[in-house]
């Protein structure tokens, strides 16, 4: 009888393992590597990039965190392009396509390659991370992957913006010392 419990027992859990595993639910995030130094990464940055199996970044940013990403699918994260193809205007300027010296086929040629890589790893159940310098949803180009990519439900981890980054390093508050707001827990009545 014990023999037939522990086989049951390990039947349940092996079914449960590869029900799970079967199941791993591919995601997508827009990280924020803090801004220029490593140790601004954030704790939820870090395990979201070590998790992650698929990852997009400029080459300055992968540099910087090579030692993080050894080991996985590395790609370009195109510099802005989705921008190009997102805006709400959906008309690309001629003088911003000039400022930037590039044909609009090959940027769509490129958007599609993304697109497609991105679209088939989260299928396969694979974490995609887009790595972004500063704070994506203060300055970045890559924060149209969040409009390109909205059906996958993707998830921005905020980072160390410049702000936190230049006050801290003049050794200087955001307010200049003096209170700029109202907080209600402090009212006294």
């Amino acid at each position: 009888m014990k023999k037939f419990r522990k086989i049951l027992l390990l039947s349940l859990w092996f079914l449960v393992f590869s029900f799970s595993i079967a199941c791993a639910e591919g995601r997508l995030y827009l990280v924020s590597t803090g801004v220029g130094d490593l140790d601004n990464l954030t704790l939820r940055a870090y395990e979201v990039i070590k998790k992650a199996d698929v990852v997009f970044c400029s080459k300055w940013t992968c540099e910087r965190v090579k030692d993080l990403i050894k080991g996985k699918e590395i790609y370009d994260a195109g510099f802005g392009i989705f921008h190009l193809f997102y805006r709400k205007d959906k008309e690309t300027p001629s003088s911003e396509i000039k400022a930037h010296e590039f044909n609009i086929e090959e940027k769509k040629k490129e958007l599609e390659k993304i697109t497609k890589i991105i679209r088939e790893a989260v299928k396969q159940g694979k974490i995609v991370a887009v790595l972004e310098d500063g704070d994506p949803t203060i300055y970045g180009p890559h924060i149209w992957y969040m409009e390109a990519f909205k059906d996958l439900n993707p998830e921005i981890i905020p980072g160390v913006s410049c702000f936190n980054a230049a006050n801290a390093a003049i050794k200087r508050s955001i307010t200049g010392g003096k209170a700029r707001s109202v907080n209600p827990c402090f009212w006294v009545f």
